[in-house]
């Protein structure tokens, strides 16, 4: 970030595609008012570079900024869908919010994957996210380690 806004800076790039580093962009479920916040040229110049990230390789993880100010914990689906429009394909948008973020907490062998002698941590939805990630807004269950949340608690 700079006084004049966001920038990308292609050394910086090539390093952390070099190195594997993951990348958290921390997208507001609002992300969709960012063009009338910041205004649609500033909007689409930061699009633009995360879309770059994307192309040149950069391993992304889902995260949020929740705990600061104007940044809660809620909408997780809503950020997710930033990915989808900016080019990123729904399965590669899926992986970075599970497997790819469970293994850059080093958590890789106990969360972020669905398979036997792993804590149960999954949603279900109508749908096929894969297909697109409009489906995980259609909650049917939030189940957390085997145990179903109560749908007023599943966010």
């Amino acid at each position: 970030m700079t006084e004049e806004g966001n920038d990308l800076r292609a050394d910086v790039l090539d390093a952390i595609v070099e190195r594997g580093i993951r990348v958290c962009p921390t997208v507001s479920p609002h992300w969709r008012t960012l063009p009338t916040v910041f205004g649609a040229e500033r909007a689409e110049r930061l699009f633009g570079q995360v879309r770059t990230m994307t192309e040149r390789g950069v391993r992304f993880i889902a995260g949020t900024d929740a705990g600061v100010q104007r940044a809660g914990f809620d909408g997780p689906r809503q950020r997710l869908t930033f990915f989808e429009r900016i080019g990123m394909p729904a399965p590669r948008v899926l992986d970075m919010a599970t497997t790819e973020a469970g293994d850059a907490l080093g958590a890789g062998g106990r969360a972020g994957l669905l398979a036997p002698g792993r804590p149960a941590d999954l949603i279900a939805v109508s749908g096929d996210p894969r297909a697109g990630l409009e489906a995980l807004t259609d909650l049917r269950f939030d189940m957390s380690r085997g145990e179903l949340i109560p749908p007023q608690r599943a966010v």
